[in-house]
């Protein structure tokens, strides 16, 4: 091991004595230099090589070389060129190797060696580590495609980099990212083709090619160029993808994703387009995604033209595919083409009335054909309340409950609209009474792990209830009936929900009744931290003018019980003992 480093340090010796001779270091910097290479080959030859050493070596090697850069151009004009300016990179090069070599599984030190190389113009160590990695690694898709990149972009080797390509797909056949690299790779070209003829002033319209006179090679070398350009490499690529992944939708969405890039493809554009339609009729995002896909490039002279053919496009997708999905889909379309509407100051063919229209009807037909979601439900009476009709938007809510008895967004608004016609309406007994009622059917329905916003919802709109509705005030202990099917539970289940009716129950009805009501759910089966906390806030508030009792025993009870998931409830057990007692807890 030592010889292997003396022989190595010896061979950096002409190096370092230009870079003294010329000035850039000094004999001390020098010694200094050496020592710290010692140190790290000796690192890097023990038998347990650790990939950090490798990487703090390069890290140095990297700023010291920087610093080499930086003094040389201090020197201006006088500075010369020497052994010392090179022999920094080819050292790092060096490392790098024995790196990969040494880890030559770990994907992220190849791409820092990649990356080093493009940065010192090393090209053919590029090569040479690119093809170094595809022999390690033959089945990482992304290395191909790198490798495939680096050619065509850089090298300007478009055959090189399809024949890598073409490679790669042998060896990575079901390979979702390289299909669609391959593809766009292809697309590249032909514009590269494009934009070649444009500069040399070929694109002008040539004369009719016939096999009269030019000859049937002549005829077809032309109509492949022309092929060529228009993207039939790409299709041939996307017509190979689909025979290797014959089942999958969003891979062939893919390829329309790479499209949105390029302009002026439409024969390819057209070509998955039409094989999208043909072998996934049902597939409610393929549909969705062919409506949309003109509108991303269409400027304001084809927008109104693109957005009818799109609408278009949804209606002939519900009556292939009536599903809840797909009316989903179709509305948050509209919803989308109303609100840029309304911010275009440009009148076009499809005011914002009359996309409300095409969207009610489209709700109406999703309601009779029994496919009305939550979600429709609430983009229904949503869109009903901004047109001023509640009444239509309450009955259309009542609906939407019917069919989606479990959906606690649908009866959230529901109850959120009754509460609003109740207060306008100066929140009458009989009223009050179908709230309370409106409530407790809604509470119910929904399954217990997805109602806790509801419960919190539906205290909350009591607790105004209470505080507004004068003459008629409805009591807030009746809250205790509707919490009184849910005490069987554990408190856990709906710590955030008691932990809401405590607080509301103390600031409307006294500290009393909210006390009465939290020692019944603190008797239960390990009560929720959530609760604790709220009986501790209200007690802490109302121990101000007592002697804090009730809070302590509270804070030790919550300790006991969660004070080893929750570091925060000692912090607050200190606070309070130290303003309690004016003395800092040990």
């Amino acid at each position: 091991m030592a010889d292997t480093v003396q022989y190595l340090l010896e061979e950096m010796i002409p190096e370092l004595e230009d870079l003294e001779k010329r000035g850039l270091f000094s004999r001390a910097e020098i010694k200094q230099i050496v020592k710290k290479r010692t140190h790290f080959e000796y690192l890097l030859k023990r038998r347990a090589t650790l990939k950090t050493d490798f990487v703090r070596y390069i890290h140095y090697e990297t700023k010291l070389d920087e610093l080499r850069r930086h003094r040389k151009k201090q020197q201006g004009e006088d500075a010369v060129h020497g052994l010392g300016d090179t022999g920094g990179i080819r050292r790092l090069h060096f490392i790098f190797q024995r790196c990969v070599k040494k880890f030559r599984g770990d994907l992220q030190l190849w791409m820092k060696y990649f990356k080093f190389c493009r940065a010192c113009g090393g090209h053919k160590r590029l090569d040479q580590a690119l093809t170094d990695a595809l022999n390690f690694h033959p089945n990482e898709s992304g290395l191909w495609a790198y490798a495939a990149a680096w050619e065509l972009e850089h090298r300007q080797d478009a055959d090189a980099a399809r024949a890598l390509m073409l490679r790669g797909l042998r060896n990575c056949k079901h390979s979702e990212r390289l299909w669609h690299e391959y593809f766009r790779m292809e697309l590249v070209y032909a514009n590269k083709l494009r934009e070649r003829r444009r500069v040399l002033e070929l694109d002008a319209p040539a004369p009719e090619v016939t096999e009269e006179e030019d000859g049937e090679d002549a005829v077809k070398l032309a109509r492949n160029r022309e092929r060529i350009m228009n993207g039939a490499v790409a299709i041939l690529a996307y017509r190979k993808s689909i025979e290797a992944l014959p089942q999958s939708s969003t891979f062939r969405l893919g390829f329309l994703k790479v499209l949105e890039s390029f302009d002026g493809f439409k024969e390819v554009e057209d070509a998955v387009l039409s094989n999208l339609a043909s072998d996934f009729p049902l597939d409610e995002g393929c549909w969705d995604y062919r409506a949309r896909f003109h509108l991303a490039s269409a400027d304001e002279t084809s927008r109104e033209e693109t957005i009818t053919l799109a609408i278009q496009v949804y209606l002939d997708a519900l009556h292939s595919v009536p599903t809840a999905k797909m009316y989903e889909l179709t509305a948050a379309f509209f919803k989308e083409q109303i609100a840029e509407t309304l911010l275009s100051r440009s009148p076009g063919s499809q005011t914002p009335d009359d996309l409300r229209t095409h969207l009610l009807k489209i709700f109406s037909r999703a309601a009779d054909g029994s496919v009305y979601s939550g979600r429709l439900t609430l983009d229904h009476a949503l869109l009903l309340r901004e047109l001023g009709r509640s009444k239509e938007a309450e009955r259309v809510l009542k609906t939407g409950c019917s069919l989606n008895p479990a959906d606690p967004q649908v009866w959230q608004v529901r109850i959120q609209i009754r509460f609003h016609s109740v207060m306008e309406n100066g929140g009458t007994e009989a009223e009050l009474q179908g709230f309370v009622k409106l409530c407790g059917l809604a509470l119910r329905s929904v399954p217990r792990e997805a109602a806790t916003p509801l419960w919190i919802d539906v205290l909350r709109l009591l607790a105004l209830c209470a505080q507004e509705v004068d003459g008629n005030r409805l009591p807030f202990a009746r809250v205790f009936q509707l919490l009184e099917s849910s005490l069987t539970l554990t408190s856990a289940e709906l710590g955030e929900v008691t932990a809401a009716a405590i607080e509301w129950l103390a600031l409307l009805e006294g500290i009393e009744s909210a006390r009465h009501l939290y020692r019944r759910l603190l008797a239960l089966p390990r009560p929720a931290l959530a609760l604790y906390r709220s009986c501790i806030r209200i007690e802490i508030a109302a121990g101000a003018s007592g002697d804090g009792r009730r809070a302590r025993e509270l804070l030790d009870a919550a300790t006991d019980l969660y004070g080893s998931e929750d570091a925060n409830l000692w912090l607050q057990f200190l606070q309070y003992e130290h303003a309690a007692t004016g003395a800092v807890g040990k």
